[in-house]
């Protein structure tokens, strides 16, 4: 459970880690009477709004707000029927295990797009010397950086360009979308890279005011389009927009790319290619300062592609919408079961498993 910053909130450990540990802004919570009280029952009721509001309360500070484990030790859980608990526990467990399904399927998405690249079991060269003329370097580039010549990254390009049936270039493919948005509206559902999952690829949005919108908010964006971090890009935080809005607007710090209607790379084949080690690699090449490494529009939209055989591209399509998928059902179920804790708490047991019937049916 945090402690400290982003206060509130509790996530239960699933496997047997050998030496987990965690740093001071969590606290490890340890059950006693586990047949009493069951540990899915005891996470969900303390990401319930009852759990939520006791932590809330008991939090001092305001820029970086914290709770005491003397006051943790206060908070009061309410002893609910034990089968009203193994629900809840069910709950949690199905959607644990369609996490885990949605990250087998994108693995299985990954592995194929590498596979058929020839690239599955690939190292790139750590050689650091690169001896190249002035018209090979500076004068094609104009780029002085050595770190822009090392030798993977040459590796890397000629690899893909050899197994792959044909190279393109990502402007070939996919319109760069730099449409601004109409602020006399009230406001935006706004997405920025700290909204992106580098872990997954998803993205969550969260509505701003107009007048509110930091200055970075720029691109108008639609379901579809994929958002390519230029800060820092190497982390991954690559994704597609999979929601139906109309009033979407993304930082600026983002490359916006759309789909042409002739293009022969499917949105998301490309989103899995940026996000594989490889290519997080090759993105480094284009960065530009130290701190704080940005790469530019320009460089995303001229880095080499494969085209690779429709039917793979498919299958890969429809892996990565059915990781997605299971991934919002995994999350749909841990609201059901924060829900149904509310419920109980509310109205009895007997309502909350009628509740959680109906969401079954």
């Amino acid at each position: 459970m945090a402690r400290k910053g982003k206060i509130g909130g509790a996530t239960i450990i699933m496997k047997d880690e050998v030496g987990f540990n965690c740093n001071e802004n969590v606290i490890k919570l340890d059950i006693n009477d586990k047949e009493r009280l069951n540990p899915f029952y005891f996470t969900s009721f303390f990401n319930s709004k009852f759990g939520l509001m006791q932590i809330e309360r008991l939090a001092t500070g305001n820029v970086q707000p914290w709770v005491s484990i003397f006051q943790i030790r206060k908070l009061a859980i309410p002893m609910l029927k034990n089968d009203f608990q193994m629900e809840i526990e069910k709950l949690v467990k199905l959607s644990h295990q369609k996490l885990e399904d949605s990250k087998a399927f994108y693995k299985q998405a990954e592995e194929l797009l590498l596979k058929e690249l020839d690239l599955l079991n690939f190292t790139p060269s750590k050689e650091k010397v690169a001896i190249k003329s002035f018209s090979e370097s500076f004068g094609a580039s104009g780029r002085l950086d050595s770190e822009y010549y090392q030798p993977k990254y040459d590796e890397i390009e000629k690899l893909i360009i050899k197994n792959s049936s044909k190279e393109t270039k990502i402007l070939d493919e996919f319109e760069h979308i730099k449409t601004k948005f109409d602020k006399s509206k009230d406001g935006y559902n706004y997405i920025e890279i700290g909204n992106v999952n580098v872990s997954d690829g998803t993205n969550i949005s969260n509505y701003v005011l107009t007048k509110n919108l930091p200055a970075n908010a720029k691109i108008k964006v639609k379901k579809g389009d994929l958002l390519i971090s230029t800060v820092r890009p190497n982390r991954g935080a690559i994704t597609i927009i999979d929601m139906d809005d109309s009033d979407l607007v993304v930082s600026g710090a983002f490359t916006v790319l759309r789909k042409k209607e002739i293009s022969k790379v499917n949105t998301q084949v490309l989103q899995v290619l940026l996000r594989t080690n490889i290519y997080k690699e090759l993105l480094l090449k284009y960065n530009v300062g130290t701190q704080y490494p940005v790469i530019k529009d320009e460089d995303v939209l001229n880095i080499v592609i494969p085209i690779i055989d429709i039917n793979i591209q498919t299958k890969i399509e429809e892996k990565i919408k059915e990781s997605f998928k299971l991934k919002e059902e995994s999350k749909q179920l841990l609201e059901v079961a924060k829900r149904a804790v509310e419920v109980a708490v509310e109205d009895g047991e007997d309502v909350a498993i009628k509740y959680i019937g109906k969401i079954y049916e």
